[in-house]
C-alpha cells in the first residue's frame, strides 16, 4: 500500500511524456515545411521572417502525457525595427501598440526594401500604428495560398510515413493538424511575433530579470478585453524564453505544475483555466519564496499550490507576472470562474483526505488525475 506522497510521485511519472523525441524530430520536419513553403509562397515574409522560437508548456518541460501539442511563435524582424516606436496601452496593462511612422519612411526610400514598406502600408492606420488584425489576415492568405501550391503532405522525420496537413485559424494562432499514414497526431499553434530587447525597449510594469543574459521579450497580436477604441493595435508582451529560466532548477515546482495541469485536464469545464493561468501562478509564488520552499515534498507542494489557486479564484483576478495590474480572468465570466473553484475545491477536498491516510488507493488517486482510464504500470500492480 503507497503512502500519500509516494502516489503523487508515481502519478507524476505516470503523468510524464513519452516518445518525446520522435515527436520533436516530426514537429520540426513539419515546421520546416511549412516555414519554407511560406518563405516560397511571399516575398515579404520570406524578408522578414527571423525564424522559430518555442513557447508554452513543451518549452519550460511542463507538457503532460504524450508530446503531440506544441507551441511556436514564428518571429518577424521588420527592416530598420529598432525605429519601431513602442507606445505603452494605457487602457490595457500588459499590452503595448507599434508606430511603424520611421521604419516605413526608410524603407519606402530604399528601392531594395520598397516591396516591403507597399505591403506594410496597408497594415497600419492612418497614423501609422500596426493593426495586429491585418498581419494576421495576411499571414493566414500566405498559409492558405503555399499549402495549395505546394500541397499539404510532408513526411515524417525518418521518412517512413507522411503527414497530412488541415490549416485552422484559431484566435491568435494559425494551426496545423497533422495525421499521418499510421495514424499518429500533432498540433501545432503557430502564433506570429515581434521581437525585440529589453535592453532598449522595456513596457512592463516589473523590471526585467537582471541576471537574464539574452533580454528578448516579444510583442505578440493578441485580442483583449477593455476599450473598443484602440483594440485593434494590441499587442502583448510576452517573455517566454525568461520564464522558462525563472521556472528551471526549482526542485518540485515543475513536478507540482504538471500535477496541477493534469487535475485540470481531467475537468469538463478545465479548458477555461488555461495552461498559463496556472504557469503564472507558479511564477508569482516562486518570487514569493526562496529555492528551499520547493524543495518540499510534491503532495505538500500541490496541496499549497491548489490552496494559491482557490485564493485566486475566490478574488476573481490572476495578476499576469509581467504587469500585476492586468488581471488574467478578465476574459472569463463571473459564472465560469465560480465553477472553476467549485471543482478545484473538490479536488483539493479529496486530496486532502488521501494524504490524511496511512495508505491510499491508488486507482482512485489517479482518476483526481484524469489517468484512470490508462492501464497501470506493472510495477504499480504488484504493489
Amino acid at each position: 500500500m503507497l503512502n500519500f506522497e509516494e502516489a503523487i510521485i508515481r502519478i507524476d511519472n505516470d503523468i510524464s511524456i513519452q516518445d518525446r523525441e520522435t515527436y520533436s524530430k516530426d514537429f520540426d520536419a513539419i515546421r520546416n515545411y511549412l516555414m519554407d513553403i511560406m518563405k516560397a509562397t511571399d516575398p515579404v515574409f520570406k524578408k522578414i521572417y527571423a525564424g522559430p522560437s518555442l513557447f508554452g508548456s513543451y518549452l519550460d518541460n511542463i507538457k503532460i502525457d504524450k508530446p503531440d501539442e506544441f507551441d511556436v511563435h514564428f518571429l518577424l524582424k521588420l527592416p530598420f525595427y529598432e525605429d519601431i516606436q513602442i507606445k505603452k496601452d494605457k487602457n490595457r496593462p500588459g499590452f503595448v501598440k507599434l508606430l511603424l511612422s520611421k521604419p516605413l519612411k526608410q524603407m519606402k526610400s530604399d528601392p531594395n526594401l520598397h516591396f516591403v514598406y507597399e505591403q506594410f502600408e496597408q497594415f497600419v492606420t492612418p497614423s501609422k500604428f500596426l493593426m495586429r488584425s491585418e498581419i494576421q489576415h495576411w499571414l493566414e492568405r500566405i498559409i492558405t495560398k503555399a499549402l495549395k501550391t505546394y500541397g499539404n503532405s510532408v513526411p515524417n522525420a525518418a521518412g517512413t510515413d507522411e503527414y497530412d496537413l488541415v490549416y485552422l485559424k484559431r484566435g491568435t494562432a494559425h494551426t496545423i493538424e497533422a495525421t499521418s499514414t499510421n495514424g499518429r497526431e500533432i498540433s501545432i499553434d503557430f502564433v506570429p511575433a515581434f521581437r525585440f530587447n529589453a535592453t532598449y525597449d522595456w513596457f512592463a510594469e516589473r523590471p526585467f530579470p537582471k541576471n537574464i543574459k539574452e533580454k528578448l521579450w516579444f510583442a505578440v497580436p493578441k485580442p483583449t478585453v477593455g476599450p473598443k477604441g484602440g483594440r485593434k493595435l494590441t499587442f502583448s508582451i510576452c517573455v517566454p524564453q525568461t520564464e522558462k529560466h525563472l521556472i528551471t532548477g526549482k526542485y518540485n515546482l515543475k513536478p507540482t505544475l504538471r500535477l496541477l495541469k493534469s487535475i485540470r485536464d481531467r475537468m469538463n469545464e478545465g479548458y477555461f483555466m488555461k495552461s498559463y493561468f496556472i504557469k503564472s501562478i507558479y511564477l508569482l509564488e516562486n518570487d514569493e519564496q526562496d529555492d528551499d520552499f520547493w524543495m518540499q515534498s510534491p503532495g505538500k507542494l500541490l496541496l499549497h499550490t491548489l490552496d494559491k489557486l482557490l485564493f485566486f479564484l475566490d478574488s476573481k483576478c490572476i495578476p499576469f507576472y509581467w504587469c500585476p495590474s492586468m488581471n488574467l480572468l478578465a476574459s472569463l465570466d463571473e459564472i465560469r470562474v465560480i465553477i472553476l473553484k467549485e471543482s478545484f475545491q473538490k479536488v483539493r477536498n479529496k486530496l486532502v483526505q488521501f494524504s490524511q491516510k496511512p495508505g491510499v488507493d491508488y486507482n482512485k488517486m489517479r482518476r483526481l488525475f484524469g489517468i484512470a482510464t490508462k492501464p497501470l504500470k506493472q510495477e504499480y500492480v504488484q504493489n
